[in-house]
Parts: C-alpha cells; sequence; structure tokens
C-alpha cells in the first residue's frame, strides 16, 4: 500500500510539473517542485552484528528563487520545503526546509561584498561515528549568516574582511552535546602577481562553545589561523587553488580536541572540453567546529566529528549530449576524533578513535525539456576502523527525481 501512494504521488506531481512547464518563460525567479525516491541498503548505517534495516524515501520538494540585479546590487535567494515518507519507518517521516538569501552590494568607491543569511532543517546522520549508531528521529537545524567586504576591486592589491555567525542544534538528546554556537572574522590582503595568478595572506578568529558539552559545563573554544591563500589559472583548461593554514585550537573541557599543526586545502578544477569537466580536492581541517563536512549519501549528511579529517574528492562530469549529462566522484577520508557522548542515563564519556571513510557514486541527468528535468544516482559508501567505538558498516543507495522550475 506504501508503495502504491508513493507512485500515485510520483504519478501526480509529475503531471503538475508538466502542467506548470507548458507555461515557462525566462525571468529572475523561478518557482516549480520535485519528487525524488531513494532506497537504502542500510538505513542506520549499523554494522558488526547489527542487521541492516533497508527502507525506501520519498521526497516532495516545494521550491524557488530569485536572482535579480537592482544597479550595482544583485539579490539572490533559494527557498524550498521537503516532506519526507518512509516506506517503513514511519516514524522517521519529517519536514525539512532550505532558506538561503544573499546581497551582493557595491560602491563606487571599489568597494564591494556579499551579506548572506540561510537556515536549513533536515533529517541528520543517524551514525556519525558512535560506538551505538542512533535509530530514531533526529532532526538538526543550521542557521547561519556572514558579512563579507573587499576594498580594492578590479586592482592589483585587495583588502578582505568577513564575519560569520553559526548555530547548530538537534532534537535527539543523545545529540546534544554536539550542539554548536560559533562566530568567526577574519581580515587579510591579496594582490594579483599576474593575470593568471594571485596570493592572499590573511588572519582568521573563530570562538564558540558547546552549549550541553557535559552535565555541567559548556566547551568553550578558540581557534587562530594564519592562511596563504593562492589562486593559479594553469592554462586556459586548469585552475588551481590552494590554502595553507597555521591553526591553533583550544578547548575548555573536551581538551584531547585541542590542536597545532598545518591545515588545508588543494583544489584541481580541470575542463579539457566544453563537455568535459573534474576536480580533484585534498583537504586537511579539523572537524564539526570547523564546518567543513564530509558527505556522504543522498539522505543525511556524514557530520564530521572529528579532531582533524584528511579527505581526497575526485569528481568528474561529462555532457553526454545536450540534453544528456553523466558524472561520477569517489571520496576517501581519514579521521582521528575525540568526543564527548551521553551514555546511561545522563552520563557523559570522553572517547578517542580514528576511523577511515570511502565512497562513490555515478549519475545521469536528462533534461527532455527546458523546464524539466530527471536525474539518478547510484552510490556505496563504507567506513571502516582499526579501532573501537567507530563501527564498520557499508550502505549502498539508489535514487531518481524528477525537477520542473517555471520562470
Amino acid at each position: 500500500m506504501t508503495h502504491c501512494l508513493a507512485l500515485c504521488r510520483l504519478a501526480a506531481a509529475a503531471g503538475l510539473l508538466l502542467s506548470a512547464g507548458a507555461f515557462a518563460q525566462t525571468s529572475p525567479w523561478y518557482v516549480g517542485g520535485a519528487i525524488g525516491v531513494t532506497h537504502e541498503s542500510n538505513l542506520f548505517r549499523t554494522g558488526g552484528n547489527v542487521a541492516a534495516v533497508p527502507d525506501t524515501l520519498v521526497t516532495t520538494t516545494l521550491l524557488g528563487g530569485i536572482d535579480q540585479p537592482i544597479g550595482r546590487q544583485r539579490v539572490r535567494a533559494t527557498a524550498s520545503l521537503r516532506d519526507n515518507r518512509f516506506s517503513d519507518r514511519s516514524e522517521l517521516n519529517n519536514f525539512g526546509y532550505g532558506v538561503n538569501a544573499a546581497l551582493d552590494w557595491a560602491t563606487v568607491a571599489r568597494l564591494s561584498g556579499t551579506l548572506s543569511v540561510s537556515a536549513n532543517q533536515s533529517l541528520a546522520s543517524f551514525n556519525p561515528g558512535d560506538e551505538l549508531a542512533l535509530t530514531k528521529k533526529n532532526v538538526q537545524r543550521n542557521n547561519a549568516a556572514s558579512l563579507s567586504a573587499v576594498l580594492g576591486t578590479g586592482t592589483r592589491l585587495q583588502f578582505e574582511a568577513s564575519l560569520g555567525w553559526t548555530d547548530i542544534t538537534y532534537s535527539a538528546v543523545e545529540f546534544d552535546s554536539r550542539e554548536l554556537t560559533q562566530n568567526t572574522a577574519s581580515l587579510g590582503a591579496r594582490y594579483a602577481l599576474s593575470g593568471t595568478l594571485s596570493a592572499g595572506l590573511s588572519l582568521s578568529h573563530a570562538e564558540g562553545e558547546y552549549p550541553l558539552a557535559t552535565t555541567t559545563r559548556a566547551d568553550e573554544f578558540e581557534r587562530d589561523a594564519l592562511n596563504l591563500n593562492i589562486n593559479w589559472q594553469a592554462s586556459g583548461a586548469s585552475t588551481i587553488t590552494a590554502r595553507l593554514s597555521a591553526t591553533r585550537q583550544r578547548h575548555s573541557q573536551v581538551t584531547n580536541r585541542d590542536f597545532d599543526g598545518l591545515t588545508g586545502l588543494l583544489r584541481w578544477t580541470w575542463r579539457p572540453t566544453g563537455r568535459t569537466s573534474g576536480t580533484l580536492s585534498l583537504t586537511r581541517d579539523n572537524g564539526q567546529d570547523n564546518l567543513n563536512y564530509v558527505v556522504f549519501g543522498p539522505i543525511t549528511g556524514e557530520t564530521d566529528i572529528s579532531r582533524v579529517t584528511t579527505s581526497l574528492v575526485a569528481t568528474a562530469a561529462y555532457e553526454l549530449t545536450g540534453k544528456i549529462g553523466l558524472r561520477a566522484s569517489v571520496n576517501y577520508s581519514d579521521r582521528s576524533i575525540s568526543d564527548i557522548r551521553l551514555v546511561n542515563n545522563n552520563v557523559f564519556t570522553q572517547v578517542d578513535y580514528n576511523d577511515r571513510g570511502t565512497g562513490a557514486s555515478i549519475g545521469m541527468t536528462w533534461v527532455p525539456l527546458r523546464f524539466l528535468s530527471v536525474s539518478c544516482d547510484l552510490g556505496e559508501q563504507r567506513r571502516r576502523n582499526p579501532t573501537l567505538p567507530s563501527q564498520n558498516y557499508s550502505n549502498r543507495s539508489l535514487g531518481c527525481s524528477a525537477q520542473a522550475t517555471l520562470r
């Protein structure tokens, strides 16, 4: 019966989207809808002696957005409302949303920047790396705001500054120790050495807290970094972006998360032809409080709770025809984790361990009409660890979706 309802909803949504798309016109705004079906072989990401639980998720989405220049300024915004329904585990059914808005501003004095805000709600990862995976609904909410400014736009020497705020909360008490509030600031300069090469130097500072890290005290932290950034247009087909940061992080309670060392990013973007593109990224960064997440799977993000993570991600895309696009990706991560988690009726325990994750996916997008696109993705994720408590697991996923927009 559940599968029948899912198919009926899919057919009804497709009919509505086709009807809406028939009136599509070009404009700075768009509205639309999407329907997606995803099957997971191991929904809760469990391993060991715990049997895998498969399930199918049907997601119905209403979406909209605008991209409108107003003089020197530009307003950009997107919004989506998602209804998520599981075939067997109805207690996990949830409502999600995503709102992202930005104002790109500029003045006559070569001063420009961006003001942005975002609010997102989704189902959190069931097993981010604990000894016991969570098998109940856990809604994650992420709210953020940022302001950036550049002085000297269009000149060889630019001065850059930014401010940011982030707040992350969870509905499940087991994740109380991971709720996070963070403020960030940075100040630096960038110089164009040539038309294809620029380098920047900046200082960044972050401070925040895990308010419920223990039963008695919040875990307050500070992070400072000296950052060297390089952008190099190596050729017409290749771009290299690099960041090297001397990073120092200190925690008031979870001192095993303290860190002194080098972090950074090296990314190569390659577009040898008009139809072919790819990226190769190597990163080494702190975990959740640095907000650099390693994301696996179409349903939930794998929240990075590590002290430091090294990850390698490769992606490739090919436009087979004007209407059909192919894509593929592989990833690897190595995490060093120090975590406080809730066990045994409000007793908090600190755990330290390492684990490794791998993932791969292939996908295709078909655009039969200008306003309609259909996508399918097949993926697999694995996690292996030499020591407890992180669980080994593997999961295979297959998802397809159809989206139509009216402009």
